[in-house]
Order: C-alpha cells, then structure tokens, then sequence
C-alpha cells in the first residue's frame, strides 16, 4: 500500500487486475473444435500454417495440451465436471480470434463460423467476471474469491 501522508485523503492503493475469464467444460469443448476445424482447414492456400503467433510459437495442439492441462489442474480443487471451470487468458483470445478470421477465410460451415463467434463473444462477456490465478506448479488455475465478513479484521482495522 503506498499513502503519501497518513493524513492525506488521497491514498494510492494499487490494484490487482482479474487475469482470466473462467470457461465451463463445454465452453473449452467448443473451443477445441473450433481451434481443430481451422487448423484443418488452415493447411490450404490461405494460411501457411495452422501456428498460432504470439509471445510464443505454438501449433494449436500445443494450445490444446496448455487448455487440458489447466482442466487436469481445476479439477484437483473442483472435482464436480458441472461446476469446474478453467482460466482462459485475456492475452490468449487471439487464439479463437485468428481461428474465426481462417474459418471465414476458407468458407467454413455457416454452423461452425456462427458457433466459434457465439463463444468469442461468450468471453467478451465474461470479461466483466475475470479471475485472479493461482499456480499449481507451472499450470494456472483459478483463484477463489476471498469474502471478507464484518466481524473479521483487515490490515487496515488493526
């Protein structure tokens, strides 16, 4: 916490921004086939590759094993499938962003094109309920809200 002057009104407080949006397993399903359907049809002559670019280099099936390995991760805190959800990042939407833009380049099923947007615009939305993460090892995993009652004492009652 940084005050100025313990006097001083204005106190500057830095904030941790939510990190990742919290995805069902169907959610990640639909992602998957979304991610497999423009890699398959990526290897045609609009896309040289079915790569994904960003900070790293990786094949969609390296995304894929990132995304299960978080579901592997979840599932040690929520062992309830109904109930278990699995960060997805802000930084990695590009991931179905550039899957989209390869589905409506090569003429994808109308279907599949409508499902891959329905569930980018799912997680616009949930951007408003983005989570912290914790780290399980190097697998990130969704931190719990922590909800602090009346009668308990902060560091600022004390």
């Amino acid at each position: 916490m940084f005050r100025r002057n313990h006097n001083d009104s204005t106190t500057q407080i830095p904030t941790t921004q939510p990190e990742a949006i919290a995805i069902t397993l169907d959610e990640l399903d639909t992602l998957e086939r979304v991610l497999l359907e423009a890699a398959k049809l990526g290897r045609g002559s609009y896309s040289p590759s079915p790569q994904y670019y960003g900070p790293d280099l990786l094949t969609v099936h390296d995304v894929i094993a990132t995304l299960y390995q978080r579901v592997g991760a979840a599932s040690v805190a929520q062992p309830d499938p109904a109930r278990l959800r699995v960060p997805f990042f802000r930084h990695e939407f590009h991931w179905l962003t550039d899957a989209i833009t390869v589905m409506e380049r090569t003429y994808s099923h109308p279907h599949r094109i409508c499902a891959a947007q329905d569930l980018h615009k799912r997680f616009n939305v949930l951007l408003g309920q983005a989570r912290a993460t914790a780290y399980m090892g190097e697998t990130a995993v969704l931190a719990e809200p922590r909800v602090i009652l009346s009668h308990e004492q902060t560091d600022e009652n004390v």
